[in-house]
């Protein structure tokens, strides 16, 4: 749950587009999301897979698999798990993310 750690690895204008909710854009309000679920979270258990990535000189793409298991600060155990997909881009050197995106593979109310 390191917020300074998570926003690193976006550009500064990046977009993330999650499980049908709101966009989220720029750096600082992905900053913000991340304040608020961290704040909100006992413990996070999160899990990636990449499926596939594809490099093109000073831009990727890559696609995979998700999954996180959390509780809430007031108890709620909840496991959700889905697809990501991301484009990104060097800056200075690193990877980051540009566009950020992700789906569950259930609805929220499962």
């Amino acid at each position: 749950m390191d917020v300074e750690g998570s926003v690193s690895l976006y550009t500064k204008d990046a977009i993330v587009n999650g499980n049908g909710r709101d966009i989220v854009e720029g750096a600082d309000n992905i900053r913000a999301n991340f304040v608020g679920y961290y704040n909100s979270s006992e413990s996070i258990n999160h899990s990636a897979e990449v499926i596939a990535a594809y490099e093109f000189g000073d831009k990727a793409f890559a696609y995979g698999k998700w999954k996180v298991d959390r509780t809430s600060k007031d108890g709620v155990r909840t496991t959700r798990e889905g697809h990501w997909s991301t484009h990104n881009v060097k800056v200075d050197g690193k990877w980051k993310m540009a566009i950020d995106h992700t789906n569950n593979l259930y609805s929220d109310d499962k």
